[in-house]
């Protein structure tokens, strides 16, 4: 069985510059309703503000320091409930994630190359 936690164990958060929480937090909302892991049926309803809470408490877990594995899941289940979750379905969604992550200009400097 497949558990976040254990989801790409190396991978942590660099740290999020605090001048662009706000960007990264809409450029993962933007990210949550292309993907809409919850099948809300955002993207074909046009309800493109459907993950903006979620992503800003996304990206608080993240500047908490959770590993962007754990900090999807929990965040999922805490808006949509842990029942809810898929798990194999978080899988590819957490490699997607990273690759935003690594792409965010970091604290004192550019986007991680």
């Amino acid at each position: 069985m497949y558990h976040a936690e254990q989801e790409v164990e190396a991978m942590q958060t660099p740290p999020i510059n605090p001048a662009r929480r706000d960007a990264l937090a809409e450029r993962i909302s933007r990210w949550l309703f292309t993907q809409d892991p919850m099948h809300t049926c955002c993207v074909e309803n046009d309800a493109v503000d459907e993950y903006d809470a979620v992503a800003r408490y996304l990206v608080d877990r993240l500047t908490q320091g959770d590993a962007p594995a754990v900090a999807l899941h929990t965040t999922l289940a805490v808006w949509f409930g842990d029942e809810m979750v898929d798990e194999a379905r978080l899988r590819p969604l957490v490699r997607s994630l990273g690759e935003l992550l690594d792409a965010e200009p970091r604290e004192g400097g550019d986007a991680h190359e």
